[in-house]
């Protein structure tokens, strides 16, 4: 795994921007506009903005843990194949309460 402790933080804000700003400049290199009112128009618009929206930030809540795969395999109601494939370096993956539960109502035949 490379090291990353002395990289620059990513400014996701800066990052936005960029890419925006790479996108108007995409859609403008086709942009052919004679009309001064229709391009004048057009170009407020661009400036509004409207052909992307504002950044999203959200704040998402830490869910409840559940069991591991392994326990759900020893229970049976995961494949014991599911071990296997929801591993990493031989430490078991561990799944959110709500998807135990989701795991736990298939298992029943549950919607």
């Amino acid at each position: 795994m490379p090291d990353v402790s002395n990289q620059p933080a990513l400014d996701i804000f800066q990052f936005r921007n960029e890419v925006i700003g790479d996108y108007r400049r995409y859609i403008e290199s086709f942009l052919k506009i004679s009309d001064p009112k229709v391009k004048e128009f057009v170009t407020k618009e661009l400036e509004q903005g409207k052909l992307w929206s504002d950044p999203l930030v959200q704040l998402n809540p830490t869910y409840k843990k559940g069991a591991t795969v392994t326990q759900l395999v020893q229970q049976g109601v995961l494949h014991p194949e599911c071990d296997r494939y929801f591993s990493k370096n031989g430490k078991p993956f561990h799944f959110h309460h709500h998807q135990e539960q989701a795991f736990l109502a298939a298992q029943r035949q549950e919607p």
